[in-house]
């Protein structure tokens, strides 16, 4: 976004048009979505298996990606490239809705990585601090045990 900010307005509305129209066929847009479903999948999934251990790490996991990524994505950022696409470069509401996208679609975007990255941490990273910690408890609780 700030190399689109740094050229003139009707030069980045017209690249931003360019980039969201290529976007829904392109191997990003196919990606963003399969994972969605992914997600989704896995998150009924871990219903099923719920009496398992980590279930509820896959659950927790899969819907912090879902609401952080693809519903932020949705509600922010999808409706501000729809208004984006229906406005003419060259005028006058294109300068001035082009100053408010790049701010406001930049600050909702933002979040998006981090959010991606807790989702997987959530699921992959918790469970084995959990295990970890529980058996420095054990092996603590042992030691005092045998130290009486």
């Amino acid at each position: 976004m700030k190399a689109l900010d740094r050229i003139r307005p009707t030069q980045g509305i017209a690249a931003m048009q360019s980039i969201n129209a290529a976007v829904p066929g392109s191997l990003f847009g196919m990606t963003f979505l399969g994972t969605a479903a992914a997600c989704a999948a896995l998150a009924v999934f871990s219903l099923f298996r719920w009496h398992k251990p980590g279930a509820g790490y896959l659950l927790a996991g899969r819907l912090i990606y879902l609401a952080g990524a693809i519903l932020v994505a949705m509600i922010f950022n999808v409706p501000k490239n729809n208004l984006l696409a229906a406005v003419d470069p060259a005028s006058g509401e294109g300068a001035r809705l082009w100053i408010d996208y790049v701010s406001s679609w930049t600050a909702t975007f933002f979040p998006i990585p981090p959010i991606c990255f807790s989702s997987l941490s959530i699921e992959n990273l918790f469970p084995r601090i959990w295990v970890s910690v529980n058996q420095a408890c054990k092996v603590m609780l042992s030691v005092i045990s045998i130290a009486r």
